[in-house]
């Protein structure tokens, strides 16, 4: 029983690595307890679009600002 304590105290520190929390991270232990590997997959695709989402937005910050240096150095030059 101790084996299957230490899978899912192991499993749930992963999700809270990942920023899975709340009611996701409640959704993916349940499947994760109930082997439901397709809806665990989906739970998990979730949080991988809002990571990717955060890392589009942050990217584009990233241009604009790199934008504006290079507007500026040539408006000096």
């Amino acid at each position: 029983m101790a084996e299957a304590h230490d899978r899912n105290k192991i499993f749930r520190e992963i999700l809270d690595d990942a920023g899975i929390c709340g009611d996701l991270s409640e959704q993916c232990m349940c499947c994760f307890e109930s082997q439901d590997t397709e809806q665990l997959l989906r739970c998990l695709s979730v949080r991988r679009k809002e990571i990717l989402e955060d890392i589009h937005c942050g990217q584009k910050q990233i241009d604009c600002l790199d934008f504006l240096a290079y507007k500026i150095k040539n408006e000096n030059e």
